[in-house]
Order: C-alpha cells, then sequence, then structure tokens
C-alpha cells in the first residue's frame, strides 16, 4: 500500500485551525484575501508539495524497480550491489600496417575511418615475417590455408604462399581471412588436397592495437575494414586493415532499464560465489554485453562440457554486429577470471566464447496484402522476432516464424496480413549447441502485385 498524504485544502485547512487556536486575533481565512490568509495558502501549498515529494520518494526510490534514474545510479542500490554503471567505451582492436620492413609507426600515431578517429597504443614494427601451415586444403579453385597459431592478418592482405610440393598452391595472392587461424586465397588447377610439403605464408607487415578516441558504437569497424593515415613516415603505405577481431567494444554510457535489470539480477545471487548468475551479473559489467549464457558440465548430460569446465557465451545486442570478436571474448574472460574465478579452478577451464551465427533465410511466394509497406512490415516484424524471441543453442520453430509473420500489422496501410505461403524454411530449425539463430535473408513474391 502507497503512502497515503493529505490533499492540499486539507492541509490549507490544517494549518487555519493552528492559527485559529493559537492566534485568535487574527482571520487565516483565504476568501478575504488577508495578508495572515495569504501566508497560510502559500505554507500550506508548498508543506503539500513536500508531501508529495514524500509519497513519489516513499513510493519510488526503496525499490530497485521503480527507483528514478539518479536515485539508482547514485543511491543506496549501487552500495549494495556493489555494481557500477558501465560507462561509455572507445572501439579498440588490432589492425594490420605494411610497407617497407623496419618501418617503425609511433605510439599516438593516429588513423581515421568513418570520421572517427583512432590512435595507436603503442608504437609497431612492420617487418618481413612468415608463418607455418596446420594444413592447406582446397574447396574447387579456394585453397583454405590453416596457421599452427592465431595468424593476426587482415583480409585484403597480399601474400606469398610457399612450400608446398603441389605448386599450383605457391602464389601471390589477396587473401580472406575466415578464422582467427585460417585464410583462404585463389588458385588455378586442381592440386591434389591435403597439399604435402612445408607451406608457409609469408610477407611484410605489422600489427598495431589503435584504440578511438570518441566513446560509443560508431567507431565500431568489422574485419576487413580500411583505416587511412596521413602520417609523413617513409616506408608506411598510409593505411591499415583490420583484423579478424574488428575494431569493437564501442559503447555508449549504460540506459536505466539495463542498469536496473542487472541491479534486480544481483540482488537475486549470493555475491561473489563462481554461479552461474554470478557469471552473467559479472560478465555484464563489462560495457555492451547485453545477454549471457553459462553452460556447465553436469552427470550424464552431452552438452559438451567436460567435468570441471564451465562454458559461457554472451551477446552484445546493441552493437552493428551482435556476435562478439575475439577481442570481446577476451575482455570478458578477464573480467571473469579476475573476480570471481574459484583458486581450484584453471583459467582454461572457464571458457568463454561468441555464439556461431545460425543464418535462416525466409522465402515468401506470396502475400496478401502485397505492398512495399507491407514488405518492410514483415521485415520489421521478422527483425524483431529474431531479436526477441530466438535463443541460442535452441530450435527455432516453424510455427514461430509463421506467427511472427501472420502478427504483422502494416502501420502505414493500416491493415494487417491477410495471407501468406512460405516456402523456405520448411521444417523447425535445428539449432546447434553454439550456435545462435539469426535473420539471413528474406525473399518476397516477384514482382508485387
Amino acid at each position: 500500500m502507497g503512502l497515503i498524504i493529505p490533499g492540499r485544502r486539507d492541509v490549507i485547512a490544517s494549518l487555519q485551525s493552528y492559527v485559529r487556536s493559537y492566534l485568535p486575533e487574527l482571520d487565516p481565512s483565504t476568501e478575504r484575501r488577508s495578508y495572515i490568509g495569504g501566508k497560510v495558502k502559500s505554507l500550506g501549498s508548498a508543506l503539500h508539495d513536500w508531501y508529495v515529494a514524500l509519497k513519489r520518494y516513499g513510493d519510488n526510490e526503496p525499490f530497485p524497480q521503480t527507483a528514478s534514474r539518479p536515485f539508482l545510479f547514485g543511491g543506496w542500490w549501487r552500495d549494495i550491489t556493489k555494481l557500477d554503471p558501465n560507462p561509455a567505451a572507445p572501439s579498440r582492436g588490432t589492425v594490420v600496417i605494411t610497407g617497407t620492413s623496419g618501418t617503425i609507426i609511433p605510439i599516438n600515431s593516429q588513423f581515421s575511418a568513418n570520421n572517427q578517429t583512432y590512435i595507436t597504443d603503442r608504437s609497431a614494427t612492420i617487418v618481413t615475417q612468415s608463418l607455418r601451415a596446420n594444413s592447406l586444403t582446397r574447396s574447387g579453385s579456394t585453397a583454405i590455408f590453416e596457421t599452427v597459431e592465431p595468424h593476426h592478418l587482415a583480409t585484403g592482405q597480399s601474400l606469398t604462399i610457399s612450400g608446398a610440393d603441389q605448386v599450383e598452391y605457391n602464389v601471390t595472392a589477396a587473401i580472406t581471412v575466415t578464422a582467427a587461424d585460417e585464410f583462404t586465397y585463389q588458385i588455378s588447377g586442381s592440386p591434389a588436397t591435403t597439399a604435402t610439403g612445408s607451406p608457409l605464408v609469408s610477407g611484410v607487415w605489422g600489427n598495431a592495437d589503435l584504440t578511438a578516441t570518441a566513446t560509443g558504437p560508431s567507431g565500431n569497424i568489422d574485419a576487413g575494414g580500411t583505416l587511412s593515415s596521413n602520417l609523413s613516415i617513409a616506408g608506411f603505405d598510409s593505411r591499415a586493415l583490420v583484423t579478424f577481431g574488428g575494431l569493437g567494444g564501442g559503447t555508449e554510457v549504460e540506459t536505466t532499464d539495463s542498469y536496473r535489470a542487472r541491479i534486480i539480477e544481483a540482488l537475486g545471487t549470493d555475491f561473489g560465489m563462481f554461479s552461474a548468475l554470478e557469471i552473467k551479473i559479472v560478465a555484464k559489467t563489462v560495457p555492451g554485453v547485453t545477454r549471457v549464457w553459462v553452460r556447465q558440465a553436469t552427470l550424464g548430460a552431452t552438452n559438451g562440457v567436460a567435468e570441471g569446465q564451465v562454458k559461457i557465451a554472451f551477446m552484445r545486442d546493441k552493437d552493428a554486429n551482435p556476435f562478439p570478436s575475439a577481442q570481446e571474448v577476451a575482455a570478458v574472460k578477464k573480467v571473469i577470471v579476475d573476480n570471481i574465478m574459484p583458486a581450484h579452478t584453471a583459467e582454461e577451464d572457464v571458457i568463454l566464447m561468441s555464439p556461431d551465427p545460425k543464418v535462416i533465410d525466409i522465402t515468401l511466394t506470396s502475400i496478401t496484402p502485397d505492398t512495399a509497406s507491407m514488405r518492410r512490415s514483415i521485415s520489421a516484424s521478422l527483425t524483431q522476432f529474431f531479436q526477441e524471441a530466438v535463443d541460442y543453442a535452441t530450435d527455432v520453430q516453424l510455427d514461430a516464424i509463421r506467427c511472427a509473420i501472420f502478427d504483422t500489422y502494416d502501420r502505414e496501410g493500416q491493415t494487417g496480413l491477410r495471407a501468406m505461403v512460405m516456402t523456405a524454411p520448411a521444417a523447425t530449425i535445428a539449432v546447434g549447441l553454439n550456435e545462435m539463430p539469426r535473420l539471413g535473408t528474406i525473399t518476397f513474391p516477384v514482382p508485387i502485385s
């Protein structure tokens, strides 16, 4: 039950009664516009406003579900849970720089892209280097080079592959990075797969760590992106290519709703325990982390987790690419290891990962009505469905997709969807243990009727 306060007229009447009791020679009535009447009315109104403020405080601030932003961010809930609001963060990541071997790019050197400025965290040197192959295979005309260790290369680099017994693999070509330890390139002919010999990839490059000078997601750049520089350094090609991990982690200051949800979540668990709930809470202290899943080993389970291990996956739903980069995965793992990992747990048994995208394409062969605005509305409905209704490692029911489409309402055309025929998918979509469903291409009937 909320705090009950007297009305404005009741407060004024109460003050008038006091005046009449203690100062009978004065007339506190407000109808005659007397001086003392005006004083009583003003004081009563101010006192009632104070009551209203007190009621608002008492009804809302003591509870995390309704506390205002100033109280939530600066009141006792922050002290009780030991959780601070996540600040805005700049984008960070690694890039490839090219040029003449021996060229040094100093610390605080500037690069730019998309009207954003980035600076090098430390000096970087361009050198001649090579990496050994763990395997070199082929699929058609595409050669797949897997390195022994993470390569820190970038799509678009021109590198030399040598050392394979099958000479068709030995070329200088632009590469396409497909994983932290894998890239592809194009070849001619049909050499045997797997390649034999001692394949190497060689080139002249260096790696530089960059940080955006401004905070926010606008500084995030996907792998393969290009940054330019106006550095006047002999032997430097004046550009940088973003490596597989991307430039990521840029976020705005945490919203009130996000912080409130973390506060409520924290109040329902034991602080400092290495439990699934606490792992989720700690992971979300990294700016940009929105959803977290924790998978632990259980007796008789076949969930891909060995005894003594814990596997943690998370998403960054507010980013342009919601699937975390390798750098963002490493940042979350460090926070968990540093804050709540028990002393008897090995760091390698705390396994952090980004979900693998399970792309689901939608094909509609008929919709009624078939208008441009209805198509936009269907796209919006499916986007919302994949943002809110699908879950990690959980099959996507065919009927759920159909319902999401049928629930579409075209506000521009002021009509609902009356009929549709969907040919793909044709059945419930099986989702793997480390997969997260993601909306792919929506194919509509052609042409619009």
